[in-house]
């Protein structure tokens, strides 16, 4: 049976931003933005009558450098992740940074970084606007109580919302 991978210490700067740093030096920011008032705005005014809260994920490595790959960040994510999803009418959007033109492979190595975790549902969206592609997505608790209303009024036109970017 293969050896359990450790995930990095999670630490918080002053201002209470919240980051890793990696064995190769490298430090990856994340933070979480509550936008549930945008979306019941914004999407659907029927989801105000549930539990859910929906936050925006935002990550970012210190550098534009090809990183290695390490298996400790998946390890990380996953528990980054763990804490987040306590409660399980969360539901976690992003946004895969498209800058340098490597959308498609973080949007994959998300992916990767959550496949082995049953405890997740991952819905990928890409939204192709003219000859660029958007790679985001919604992850929630495969348990969520209201996945069926959910499903309704918010992955099913996640095109149209994650196109607005409320």
């Amino acid at each position: 049976m293969p050896k359990p991978v450790l995930p990095y210490n999670l630490l918080k700067y002053d201002n209470g931003q919240a980051y890793f740093e990696t064995d190769h030096g490298h430090i990856y920011t994340y933070n979480f933005e509550n936008v549930t008032s945008a979306v019941i705005e914004h999407v659907s005014p029927l989801l105000a009558a549930y539990d859910i809260t929906f936050y925006y994920f935002g990550f970012t490595p210190d550098s534009s450098e090809n990183l290695k790959f390490d298996p400790r960040i998946s390890s990380t994510i996953n528990n980054i992740a763990n804490k987040f999803f306590n409660d399980k009418n969360r539901v976690l959007l992003y946004v895969c940074d498209s800058m340098d033109g490597r959308a498609k492979a973080r949007q994959k190595l998300f992916a990767h970084w959550l496949h082995n975790n049953d405890y997740y549902t991952l819905h990928k969206v890409n939204i192709e606007i003219g000859e660029d592609v958007i790679y985001c997505g919604v992850i929630t608790r495969a348990d969520l109580p209201d996945y069926n209303i959910l499903d309704s009024e918010f992955i099913a036109k996640a095109e149209d919302i994650f196109t607005k970017k409320f």
